[in-house]
């Protein structure tokens, strides 16, 4: 299956295969696309940026799960989502009812392949979600990105970025919104994830934490005691 050149209009033709994914709370499966994994391949020994917001990783099954944990008790929620990916959480968001959905990346692609989900499997709800090209290194937009809960998953890869994610949930935490972080604990991401956070005196002295959660099998890979740490602000 290819991902349709109209919504993804930069060269070669991207090849993209369906996974779905079950969560206790939702009738029915949430599914979306991804790369074919030799693709992915291909692209990380070309050198190419994309290939990392390509692939659904397991932190994005845990937020997923976090965030439906959360509407249920929060009626006409709007969700927001940096750094979707595929857009597992949005498109979470998306099936259990959020009142609307923002999906952010800097990657077309990942823009792309989190569209092109929504409309082939929730074509009833497309019209409650957005997608919007956004550079976390930017300065955070309360107009452009105002939204009740703000989700990120796997962003604290990188000491940079991690720092931004953690001013821009500053910043939402600021304005009266909710957060949820997934992070599967890479060496100085969350210690820089709390810089950011800290680094507006509204937030300055936040007390948070993330609580570990064991992924199913499905998620965990050849390790029986693989978790993913969840903050919720």
């Amino acid at each position: 299956m290819k991902l349709p050149a109209a919504l993804y209009p930069h060269g070669e033709a991207v090849c993209v295969r369906r996974l779905s994914i079950h969560f206790r709370t939702l009738p029915r499966p949430v599914s979306v696309f991804e790369m074919q994994p030799d693709d992915i391949l291909e692209r990380a020994l070309r050198g190419e940026e994309d290939e990392y917001c390509a692939q659904v990783w397991p932190s994005s099954y845990a937020a997923s799960e976090a965030l439906l944990r959360y509407l249920p008790t929060h009626s006409n929620c709007t969700v927001m989502e940096l750094g979707c990916g595929p857009g597992l959480p949005s498109l979470s968001a998306l099936a259990a009812g959020a009142s609307s959905v923002t999906a952010t990346d800097w990657s077309p692609l990942a823009l792309a392949l989190t569209t092109h989900a929504a409309n082939t499997f929730q074509p009833s709800r497309v019209s409650r979600l957005r997608t919007s090209r956004l550079n976390l290194l930017d300065e955070y937009d309360r107009e452009s990105y105002a939204a009740d809960l703000l989700v990120a998953a796997d962003l604290l890869y990188d000491e940079a970025v991690a720092h931004a994610v953690g001013k821009h949930v500053s910043q939402h935490l600021q304005h009266g919104g909710h957060a949820i972080i997934a992070d599967p604990g890479r060496p100085g991401g969350r210690a820089a994830f709390s810089s950011g956070l800290h680094s507006c005196s509204a937030t300055r002295g936040m007390v948070h934490h993330f609580v570990e959660q064991a992924l199913p099998k499905r998620w965990s890979g050849s390790s029986s005691n693989a978790t993913v740490g969840i903050c919720t602000l």
